[in-house]
């Protein structure tokens, strides 16, 4: 399955109770030949140990030239520290090319406190953007946790 359909799914999914279905008909052009899918939503576990969130701010519809605060946030919920570990932020467009990447070094995790970067990011043009956000340890050695799909963006 490729992005596009992976936030598709998402995006209909989102909100739904673990179990539920639903059916979508798709319909391709030129042929006008059709194909129905079911797509089932299903209870996801994070990682082990770590809270993320990331927020975009304002929180009314992005416009483009107009500048977006990116903020991401980890907790360790397990008692581990991290020292001196790596956080990156990316923005993707809905083709998947990376359009923004922020990389935070030395950034030390301790237990139960919020770890917090944030940056300024301007949209070019419309449409839909693909926040990932992930952490490592020191020079990049192991991935923490990487979220593919952090956060959807639509810039009118």
């Amino acid at each position: 399955m490729d992005a596009e359909h992976v936030i598709l799914s998402k995006e209909i999914l989102n909100g739904r109770p673990p179990g539920s279905e639903t059916k979508i008909i798709l319909e391709f052009w030129p042929k006008g030949t059709t194909a129905e899918i079911t797509v089932s939503a299903k209870a996801v576990k994070p990682e082990p140990g770590y809270q993320r969130k990331v927020t975009v701010l304002p929180r009314t519809a992005p416009k483009v030239d107009r500048p977006l605060t990116i903020e991401g946030t980890i907790v360790s919920l397990n008692g581990a520290s991290v020292y001196k570990g790596v956080i990156d932020v990316e923005i993707h467009d809905a083709e998947g090319n990376k359009v923004e990447q922020r990389i935070y070094n030395e950034k030390t995790l301790k237990p139960d406190e919020p770890l917090t970067v944030s940056f300024t990011w301007k949209p070019q043009k419309r449409g839909k953007y693909i926040v990932k956000f992930s952490y490592f340890t020191t020079n990049w050695k192991e991935n923490l946790f990487w979220d593919d799909a952090a956060r959807i963006i639509e810039v009118q």
